[in-house]
């Protein structure tokens, strides 16, 4: 009944987003575009994360830390690999919208390639005189997506029309000389803005930020971490704000032998790392299990397989562009609400005393369900919690996944990476 409502209620605001052929035809093919190297990096990171980190959890599980020489090396080819797949995202998503959003009678290679050089120089910074990697790899997805799209409407709005035949290459050209120009000029412009907040931010005390442990304060930057992962971008740069109680915690179990009576049993590490973020930001775990039981959708299946294993591993851009979820509006409210429920009932369970707070700092490659279970020193309970959060958060997805799916086979638009409507179960 309360999935009917939902259903009912979203379904004609949905379906006005889906409807916009252009945006969403442009959006598939740029994921088919960068799918392939999504899928690689993402394949390459996992490998080097499991087992070519140092004191990672397979290494010390498997005893790996004791082989070094050629074994070891390794690891650099899957570093370079993944560094060439998923540290150029950001640039081939910008390329990729540029050169599909641009109309056929304009030179949409060019515009791929200024879309492309546009991101560049928005990532430059002044201070390090080096280009962010946030905006040029993975996280710069989205980024990449809108200024492809700037770049198409300038091609669009000032380029000649190219003739059918033309007499020649430099004639081709200097057609969208003018756009090619403008683009650069408000890349500029735009970058020298970024860098100035960013200069200004910095100025910013962030032990004034780091040591407030409201819960309130908590769920708030829970939610902006959210917000940023949900829109492609880099969440990494507020771990700083869970570092000082987590330090303070850990000293405290270290003096008292206890988890028990800490200082700050609430932290952004025993609630929204601990609990939250299974399968990464969202509980795209809880999603990708969902697909597997419950879809009808061919490519989603073919999506959530591929992505399952990265996915258990807290590695979600397989399932973030196969879908692709951050230009999905249907699962806006579950990717938020999943994670803060769990963390909500994980509040309860830790002010009553019924699970310890996670104060162990945990190896990294740890499967994101066996991070609270070390980070608790081995607490069984806090395990079976996590395993109940996901079921919820499951439950949470279930009624946006058949209104997504509805939305598709009523309306026989395409699905996934395909190109082929949906017309039926």
């Amino acid at each position: 009944m309360i999935t009917e409502k939902i259903i009912g209620a979203l379904e004609p605001f949905l379906l006005i987003w889906h409807r916009k052929i252009q945006f969403n035809e442009v959006i598939r093919k740029t994921a088919v575009l960068i799918f392939p190297f999504v899928l690689i990096g993402t394949l390459s990171q996992l490998v080097q994360l499991i087992f070519f980190t140092p004191n990672s959890f397979a290494s010390q599980v498997l005893y790996l830390n004791k082989l070094s020489g050629f074994f070891g090396k390794f690891g650099m080819i899957f570093e370079l690999l993944t560094k060439s797949t998923l540290g150029i995202l950001g640039i081939l998503s910008a390329y990729g919208t540029a050169k599909f959003a641009t109309k056929v009678h304009h030179d949409d290679q060019l515009s791929g390639l200024v879309g492309a050089v546009s991101l560049l120089i928005l990532s430059y910074r002044f201070s390090n005189r080096q280009f962010s990697m946030s905006w040029i790899g993975s996280t710069g997805v989205v980024v990449g997506v809108l200024v492809g799209f700037c770049v198409a409407s300038i091609f669009k709005s000032w380029s000649k029309p190219i003739p059918k035949n033309p007499t020649s290459f430099l004639n081709k050209v200097f057609a969208s000389f003018f756009s090619v120009n403008l683009s650069f000029l408000l890349a500029l412009i735009c970058t020298t803005i970024i860098n100035f907040i960013i200069t200004e931010t910095s100025k910013i005390n962030p032990n004034l930020i780091a040591t407030r442990s409201h819960v309130f304060w908590i769920f708030g930057i829970s939610i902006l971490r959210l917000l940023l992962t949900f829109l492609g971008l880099n969440d990494s740069e507020l771990n700083f704000l869970s570092t000082t109680n987590n330090s303070t915690n850990l000293n405290s179990v270290l003096i008292h032998h206890s988890l028990w009576n800490i200082p700050f049993p609430l932290t952004i590490k025993s609630l929204y790392i601990a609990y939250g973020s299974f399968g990464s930001s969202g509980m795209l775990l809880a999603l990708v299990i969902l697909i597997l039981r419950e879809s009808k959708l061919h490519d989603f299946r073919i999506v959530a397989r591929w992505s399952l294993l990265p996915v258990i591993f807290n590695l979600n851009m397989p399932l973030m562009i196969g879908l692709p979820i951050m230009f999905l509006p249907t699962f806006v409210i579950p990717y938020f609400l999943a994670p803060l429920v769990s963390m909500f009932i994980a509040a309860f369970a830790i002010l009553l005393h019924i699970v310890p707070t996670m104060v162990y700092p945990v190896p990294a490659g740890t499967p994101g369900f066996l991070q609270v279970f070390l980070g608790t020193g081995g607490n069984w309970l806090a395990l079976l919690l996590g395993i109940f959060n996901l079921g919820i958060s499951t439950l949470i997805y279930w009624p946006f996944l058949k209104l997504e799916e509805k939305l598709l086979m009523d309306n026989h638009l395409s699905s996934g990476l395909s190109d082929e409507k949906v017309s039926q179960l």
